[in-house]
């Protein structure tokens, strides 16, 4: 019994020593690339098309997808990492009633809400996969936490 718990000590000094920025930094510029792609495609981050423009937007002059003619909210995206978060900051004014929608706009997320979407999950499992097959391999560890 005692040999499993100096394993499991042991194990529990090796967690403490990951390096989460790293990790961090693997996730950030892959969903920065979703976000971007969301743009491209027209959906959300759970790959819900938006709803189209309005035929008096379409006859103002905008073009679909919609949030796209001018490039601002777009180009307002920054995807920032640290030691424990990749935080996401939409820099116009306007985003979050795109976002949410008013009474007069439909939603059209560009960041998720409540929950994360598929696609965004599988990046982060794989970069802590990534992370723990690094690193316990640097300690003599065998396999990989990949399934």
């Amino acid at each position: 019994m005692n040999e499993v718990i100096r394993e499991l000590n042991s194990l529990a000094e090796a967690l403490k020593k990951i390096d989460t920025a790293k990790v961090a930094r693997r996730v950030g510029p892959k969903i920065a690339v979703l976000i971007q792609a969301g743009f491209d495609k027209g959906t959300s981050p759970y790959d819900q098309p938006w709803r189209p423009l309005a035929p008096s937007t379409l006859a103002g002059g905008r073009h679909p997808p919609p949030l796209t003619d001018t490039g601002a909210m777009r180009n307002s995206v920054v995807v920032a990492t640290s030691k424990d978060m990749v935080t996401i900051t939409v820099g116009t004014h306007y985003a979050e009633f795109h976002q949410y929608g008013t009474k007069n706009m439909p939603r059209r997320p560009i960041v998720p809400w409540l929950t994360l979407p598929k696609s965004w999950e599988q990046i982060i499992a794989d970069a802590w996969a990534d992370e723990l097959d690094a690193h316990f391999a640097g300690l003599g560890g065998k396999g990989s936490v990949k399934p």
